[in-house]
């Protein structure tokens, strides 16, 4: 899936904005307080808010929809903390066992009981029944106790942030048997229509949008194909559908934006392994790159830099990004596809590599990496191999670095490259 942006024109629709923002944001607080508050059956609110509230189905689906991802998203991110600190436990405790300092000994053991108090806490987090979400962010809601130092004149100003905060974007389900793959957003000659709720008018609004990425993608999604049910009472009859296309509306500043978000079909693979392999070695400074021939010795090798100090988040995933699609190039280029190693960047985090390089590994987004090479490979149709990492650079060193005159990196990547074509 991917998502694409783009401004909404016209000041004269933010207000409608602003209006279907308050309205979905409020349901869903209120439909969070009644599925895991008040334990009532999902099947029973969603009659009692379209009755209640004045929305369809599909809106309310939408609304559920929404708040489900955060509480996912939620329980995703504890449990990724108490992974990471049972890691901190270990290493503690192997600090305590090679300590040989008194003092230092103690140290480690405070430390050891504040991390114990917080895996306690995350697994009392995890077993309540009712997740601890805070609609607007818990940071924003710490302001209004600091209002000088958080730069609010008054209590009021602070609310006023708030409630636009928690108002800022609302979300709209689409479905693949709806037409142009959505039942309450379609668009039509350059514009987005809207469907507002009953509660809003229940009219719908023309918004003017121009998708200028990757609008060809986006076209063939709303394009119905005609496609054969494979079970139930229709099996075997031919239909008309398109891609299910949902739609995030987003306060960004002064203007409004909408993302689409659809399913883009792979390209046929156009590679072939028999004449070769790209190989990329992943470091926190950038990518190595090296190409293989069909008999296994390296053509082509080469280094894509980034830096990560002092630069944005954003910042250092367009710079992975661009490192991506050069090397994605090369290996369509030659027709040949590309590997990479299998890592998981919580365990070499979990390995203290000194200051420097644990720095440099905490603000590596190696899952930005991950998500660019699959999604362009997809897209460019270069078949991607993910291999054992394990002794790539070793088998490098010994095989490639001092017969080709090679760097460690360079050399891991052939490794990479010939590990990956012989496992096709």
């Amino acid at each position: 899936m991917i998502t694409i942006e783009t401004r909404i024109r016209g000041e004269s629709l933010f207000a409608m904005c602003e209006q279907c923002s308050s309205l979905f944001s409020r349901l869903e607080r209120l439909l969070f307080k009644a599925l895991y508050v008040r334990m009532e059956k999902l099947i029973d609110a969603k009659r009692r808010f379209i009755a209640e509230h004045r929305i369809t189905a599909r809106q309310f689906n939408s609304v559920h929809r929404q708040f489900e991802s955060k509480v996912e998203s939620w329980k995703e991110v504890r449990k990724l903390n108490l992974a990471k600190v049972d890691r901190q436990i270990e290493k503690i405790h192997r600090a305590i066992s090679a300590a040989k300092s008194p003092f230092v000994v103690h140290q480690k053991k405070r430390r050891l009981q504040l991390l114990l108090a917080r895996k306690s806490r995350l697994e009392r987090e995890l077993e309540a029944k009712v997740p601890s979400i805070c609609f607007g962010s818990r940071a924003l809601f710490r302001e209004q106790f600091h209002l000088g130092e958080s730069g609010h004149a008054n209590h009021a100003a602070w609310r006023k942030e708030w409630c636009a905060r928690r108002a800022s974007s609302f979300f709209v389900l689409g479905s693949a048997d709806e037409t142009c793959g959505n039942q309450t957003c379609q668009y039509r000659d350059g514009a987005l229509h809207l469907r507002l709720p009953d509660a809003l008018g229940g009219e719908t609004v023309a918004v003017p949008v121009v998708f200028r990425y990757r609008e060809q993608d986006f076209l063939a999604a709303l394009t119905p194909i005609r496609q054969k049910l494979t079970r139930g009472p229709r099996k075997g009859t031919e239909i008309e559908c398109c891609s299910a296309v949902s739609y995030r509306f987003i306060r960004r500043g002064d203007h409004w934006s909408v993302q689409a978000m659809f399913d883009v079909p792979a390209a046929p693979i156009a590679t072939e392994c028999m004449l070769g392999c790209v190989g990329i070695d992943l470091n926190p400074w950038g990518l190595a790159l090296a190409r293989i021939d069909r008999s296994g010795n390296p053509v082509d090798h080469s280094d894509r830099s980034w830096s990560v100090d002092r630069r944005t988040d954003d910042q250092i995933k367009a710079a992975i990004g661009d490192a991506v699609r050069d090397a994605v190039l090369v290996a369509l280029t030659h027709r040949v596809p590309v590997a990479i190693e299998r890592l998981d960047l919580a365990a070499r985090k979990a390995e203290d590599r000194g200051p420097g390089v644990n720095r440099m590994l905490s603000a590596f987004a190696y899952g930005a990496f991950a998500q660019m090479i699959r999604g362009r490979c997809a897209r460019e149709g270069v078949e991607l191999i993910e291999v054992n990492p394990a002794f790539t650079s070793v088998i490098g060193r010994g095989k490639f670095a001092n017969g080709y005159g090679l760097s460690v990196h360079r050399a891991s990547a052939c490794a990479i490259a010939q590990i990956g074509r012989a496992h096709v």
